[in-house]
């Protein structure tokens, strides 16, 4: 084997085995591809959105700790101011408004909690029974119209004011007052609270008992908030002003609303933060944008994903149909060249049949002319008998013939001539090419002798050619000649009587029965019908859709 061969051998094995794989693949194979890559990008969709909304519940945590650890701090600061006057107005005898003012201008102003309205002084009054019980507002700082409105407001005449009263008065501690409405504020902006812190006449020390409480009482330290101012705010130092935020006194309860602050989208999923605020529990809620079902870099990777399957689920059926078509082509260039040498081959032994009936011909037909003009017009006439069959086998393709029209064309010339002379009757038969030609030979000997001799040599003569089917799928034709000239008993074979009843009879394997009786020839042929697939050489090849 040479290099060349060797590298085209080798190609074509890579090329084989590649076209192997493809032709073992299944037809479902794209489709299984194509689910499996959308499984897993639907798999990576939906991890890439809850990382997403993890990122998005993590953010919101983050604003809702800034803004609670904002609003703590604040608060701690001022709770330290206001602790800082309760034991700078217990040690006084009166808290008039030098001290007071005193006071308020050594507070650090740059350190104010957010939304505080100032810091006050509430006197306790008439403390000897509830009932008769004031605690009346004596000062307010910073000074300004709201807070000028507010000084001489009774905080123990309001029902949330007077809790928070009567709790740090009984406790010692600080209080903050639940939801009320401020009184240096309009309605509509003044939701807030208030962080009181008691002061007594007593040292802190001696103020343990609750009856020296009440009767040592002097009066109240204080800060109104407006809750949402200080909202608003606090949320100035956040880079989130998208969010929705609300701040509830106790539970996250309509109710219990103080302030809140709108996003710029409606509010979706929230949050909820606790804060101490004095002992009393706060709720914040931080509320983002309504999130879609999906997140874009989710719904961007599901995109993604589905092309990339479409694309090499496409790739991937391609390949294996273009495999499948090299291979049916492949096949199909296989069988043509099988065809091609079959059909070689029979045209070589039909060539050579041929052949062998002429040189036959020529040998009998020489042998009983007696000079070259009746040799010539013998052997002319079985020629064209030979070449009409012929004619008929190239026009059915050599396949079947019908029976009919082998009898037409072999007796045309003398249906023509004697009009209503010929007879021909029997049902539609089909024949096999070499069974046509033997059979279109004899028909043409019988006729020529017919012609010459016989019936058809007189006008009243009369030829009938029947056929029928017996059992064993043979057809018996039957010449039978009527009206002509006696025949004569004694006389020589000739040519066509040695061609019936040997080529012919040896062809049709079934001995032909031809009687010269003195009314007229009468020949009997038994002509096999055969199955088509015992003679045909190739069937016409379907196409099938792949």
């Amino acid at each position: 084997m040479t290099q060349n061969s060797q590298k085209e051998s080798q190609f074509g094995g890579a090329n084989g085995g590649l076209t192997n794989f493809l032709l073992a693949l299944p037809r479902l194979s794209a489709i299984g591809v194509f689910v499996f890559i959308v499984l897993i990008t639907v798999i990576g969709a939906i991890a890439i959105d809850r990382n997403e909304t993890a990122k998005h519940e993590a953010l919101m945590r983050d604003v809702s700790n800034a803004l609670v650890a904002d609003l703590e701090r604040r608060v701690s600061n001022h709770l330290a101011f206001l602790g800082a006057g309760a034991a700078l107005f217990s040690v006084v005898d009166e808290v008039d408004e030098a001290v007071f003012s005193s006071f308020v201008s050594s507070l650090p102003r740059a350190q104010d909690p957010v939304g505080s309205q100032g810091v006050g002084w509430a006197r306790v009054v008439g403390q000897e029974t509830s009932s008769a019980m004031k605690v009346p507002v004596t000062f307010l700082e910073p000074p300004g119209e709201g807070n000028q409105r507010s000084l001489g407001f009774d905080l123990y005449s309001e029902p949330a004011r007077r809790e928070a009263i009567t709790i740090a008065a009984e406790t010692g501690k600080p209080s903050t007052s639940g939801k009320l409405q401020l009184v240096n504020r309009p309605k509509d902006k003044g939701s807030g609270f208030l962080i009181l812190v008691p002061v007594y006449n007593l040292p802190a020390d001696q103020v343990t008992r609750l009856d020296k409480r009440a009767r040592s009482l002097k009066g109240f330290v204080f800060t109104p908030f407006n809750a949402p101012q200080a909202l608003d705010e606090a949320l100035e130092s956040t880079a989130y002003k998208d969010l929705s935020v609300r701040l509830y006194y106790g539970d996250a309860r309509p109710e219990n609303l103080l302030a809140f602050h709108e996003g710029d989208q409606e509010a979706g999923n929230s949050i909820l933060e606790r804060v101490l605020v004095a002992n009393k529990k706060m709720t914040i809620s931080v509320a983002s944008a309504p999130r879609p079902v999906i997140s874009i870099l989710a719904l961007e990777t599901l995109l993604l994903g589905l092309a990339v399957a479409t694309l090499l689920a496409s790739l991937i059926h391609f390949v294996t149909e273009r495999a499948i078509l090299n291979e049916a082509s492949r096949e199909q260039m296989e069988q043509q060249n099988s065809i091609r040498s079959s059909l070689t081959r029979e045209l070589n032994h039909r060539a050579k049949n041929t052949l062998a009936n002429v040189l036959s011909i020529i040998s009998l037909t020489r042998r009983r002319s007696t000079d070259l003009d009746q040799f010539a017009d013998a052997l002319d006439g079985r020629v064209r008998a030979l070449s009409a069959t012929h004619d008929l086998l190239t026009r059915s393709e050599w396949s079947t013939t019908p029976l009919r029209d082998i009898l037409e064309t072999e007796l045309s010339s003398l249906i023509e001539a004697r009009e209503g002379a010929v007879r021909l009757s029997g049902p539609d038969t089909l024949l096999a090419p070499n069974d046509a030609l033997s059979l279109g030979l004899a028909v043409h000997e019988l006729a020529t002798n017919a012609a010459r001799f016989g019936a058809l040599s007189v006008p009243e003569g009369q030829l009938s050619v029947s056929w029928h089917l017996d059992g064993d799928g043979i057809a018996i034709v039957e010449w039978r000649e009527l009206g002509g000239p006696p025949v004569p008993q004694e006389r020589t074979e000739g040519f066509g009587t040695n061609l019936i009843e040997k080529i012919v009879a040896h062809e049709f394997k079934s001995p032909v029965d031809l009687q010269f009786l003195p009314e007229g020839v009468v020949c009997v042929l038994h002509v096999p019908v055969r199955e088509r697939v015992d003679f045909a050489i190739r069937q016409k090849p379907s196409i099938s859709r792949l």
